[in-house]
């Protein structure tokens, strides 16, 4: 079994912004689970474990995604998900062109055939920036509720199907196919 998600890539440059928002915003939260640079993105869908047999029919199926053209979007600002009223992931929400939407279905709909099941929930873009496994405390909750957020504006090119390795001190992510947006 492999572990896969289908993801939209960010360009080199806004990972690095990301980056260095965070580290002058939030300087004194480094010991914080923030997302390593080099796992930045937009999940555009979540497989889970495949029977390797799979992944090389899968990688062809999402071909299709060589057709869609770039992809104009805006990150607005930061936001975070809570469960049972503690807070869990901070995240960057973001604005795209509407086409990620039948980008999303489409993948979907190819992956029901591998009995991989189909989101029920609509499709919200966003970049996660941070696991919260611990209380942060009220300071760093009211801090991301306050602190300016310029909106960063970048197009992407490229998709990817990637494999997730899970490793103690965090997933390793490797790249088995790519999917350039024309």
């Amino acid at each position: 079994m492999i572990r896969l998600f289908i993801a939209l890539i960010l360009p080199e440059e806004i990972v690095e912004e990301l980056s260095e928002y965070r580290k002058k915003n939030f300087p004194e939260y480094n010991f914080l689970n923030w997302i390593k640079n080099d796992n930045l993105h937009v999940t555009l869908k979540f497989l889970g474990n495949v029977q390797n047999q799979f992944v090389d029919k899968i990688s062809s199926d999402l071909s299709f995604l060589n057709e869609y053209g770039k992809l104009n979007c805006q990150i607005n600002g930061l936001d975070i998900s809570y469960k049972f009223n503690e807070p869990k992931i901070l995240w960057a929400n973001l604005s795209m062109e509407d086409s990620i939407f039948d980008i999303v279905k489409r993948i979907n709909s190819v992956l029901a055939g591998y009995q991989i099941p189909v989101e029920n929930k609509k499709f919200l873009p966003h970049i996660t920036l941070l696991r919260i496994k611990k209380y942060p405390g009220a300071k760093f909750l009211n801090k991301i509720r306050t602190v300016k957020f310029k909106p960063i504006k970048f197009t992407a090119n490229k998709i990817s199907l990637i494999q997730s390795i899970l490793k103690p001190d965090g997933a390793v992510y490797k790249e088995i196919s790519n999917y350039n947006l024309i």
